[in-house]
């Protein structure tokens, strides 16, 4: 796993170092994304349960602790 404070430390928003590259962390719910179309999703579950119930329908509660542990 990547450390949020490397990529904030990467972050050129107005290429600084004229690299031709530019790019800043995009954010949800204050945490820096990860994953999805421009890391729009903080967490893998995020990514995962948006498009199944938006494209599929499918609704889903995550598992409590007491039944992953079941798993």
């Amino acid at each position: 796993e990547i450390d949020e404070d490397a990529i904030l430390a990467n972050a050129d928003p107005d290429d600084a170092d004229h690299d031709g590259v530019s790019g800043r962390p995009n954010y949800d719910r204050g945490f820096v994304g990860r994953f999805g179309r421009k890391a729009q999703t903080v967490s893998i579950e995020g990514f995962i349960r948006g498009p199944l119930f938006n494209h599929l329908g499918i609704t889903s509660n995550p598992l409590s602790e007491a039944m992953k542990a079941k798993l």
